[in-house]
């Protein structure tokens, strides 16, 4: 009979060499993750964006005016959420809802269909309006609805919170990594 020990386990050489090579290719496959996380997130900001700018077309084909909050014509400027580090943004209108005229219908505006061609709201424009990838408000220069010289955004902060682009309308393309569309 021969008397060999059998081996169990694993040498302390596999072991390392084991380790070594989860930590290459840990090293090599976070940043590719990372960066298609953030990609994932600019992306989904971009498509919310179009997606409430298209809700504000909508709304405005089937009632003929820009959404208000009421028949004041107060417009909004917050589209969901705080904490935008921006004062020009923050400070240029009231902070109302466009939650209320895109998905909830309100009392003052009439039920769609229409049956005569006048204004009516066939709504909701959109389902929920979230906030962004991280966090944000979408916000909406919406004073600047119907004047031809400046540019209406539906605009994220982005990652690093803090609306760069200026309130005015005028500066195109939005600055830093502000993400957004515009009303053509």
């Amino acid at each position: 009979m021969n008397n060999t020990k059998l081996s169990k386990g694993f040498t302390l050489v596999e072991v390392v060499v084991t380790l070594a090579v989860v930590a290459i290719l840990s090293a090599i496959m976070i940043p590719l993750i990372s960066n298609n996380i953030k990609s994932a997130r600019v992306t989904k900001a971009g498509a919310d964006a179009k997606s409430i700018m298209d809700a504000i077309v909508k709304f405005r084909h089937d009632l003929a005016r820009w959404p208000v909050y009421n028949n004041s014509g107060v417009y909004h400027n917050l589209l969901y959420g705080e904490g935008i580090r921006n004062s020009s943004w923050e400070s240029a209108n009231p902070k109302l809802s466009l939650h209320f005229s895109l998905v909830v219908r309100p009392t003052f505006y009439n039920p769609g269909p229409s049956r005569d061609g006048t204004p009516a709201w066939n709504g909701p424009y959109i389902a929920k309006v979230k906030q962004d990838s991280w966090g944000n408000a979408y916000l909406v220069n919406s004073q600047f609805f119907g004047d031809e010289n400046r540019r209406v955004w539906v605009i994220s902060a982005g990652q690093d919170k803090t609306i760069s682009t200026p309130f005015n309308g005028l500066t195109d393309p939005p600055t830093g990594d502000d993400i957004y569309q515009y009303l053509k």
